[in-house]
């Protein structure tokens, strides 16, 4: 038995073949300057670590999304070592779009700006961009159309 492909299945396939070719490839973390966001895909209401080098034992990390605090993490003296003081903190974005995220280390006393690391661009997409129909691949394509 022979089985005629309607021009509308056709296009269809056709489409979802070309937003899979289209779709860019997973990026793995993203660094600069000693601050990291860990991801690949970031989408909003998930979260995620960031992690920086405090550089000195005793100060305050605070980490910012488009200049609004994210939230602040004190570090101990007896923390690291001189150059290496990690700290993380949980991140979890509420808008789609470009978010800049950048930290500063402030001294614990007088609160002055000892050392900055960043700024790491992310662009945070909506659940329904990252997947739609259960194919994560094609869902930014497919949520453009409309």
């Amino acid at each position: 038995m022979n089985k005629i492909i309607s021009g509308t299945g056709i296009g269809v396939m056709g489409l979802a073949a070309a937003a899979i070719a289209a779709a860019p490839m997973a990026a793995a973390d993203v660094t600069n300057a000693n601050l990291t966001v860990a991801g690949s895909q970031f989408v909003v209401n998930k979260s995620y670590s960031i992690t920086a080098n405090a550089q000195i034992p005793g100060v305050v990390t605070h980490f910012y999304d488009n200049g609004v605090e994210i939230g602040s993490v004190p570090t101990l003296l007896s923390q690291g070592s001189l150059g290496n003081v990690p700290v993380t903190i949980s991140w979890t974005p509420t808008t789609t779009g470009s978010h800049v995220i950048t930290e500063k280390n402030l001294d614990a006393i007088l609160g002055t700006t000892l050392s900055s690391d960043g700024p790491v661009n992310v662009n945070v997409i909506s659940q329904w961009d990252a997947t739609v129909g259960g194919i994560p691949v094609i869902g930014p394509a497919l949520g453009s159309l409309s």
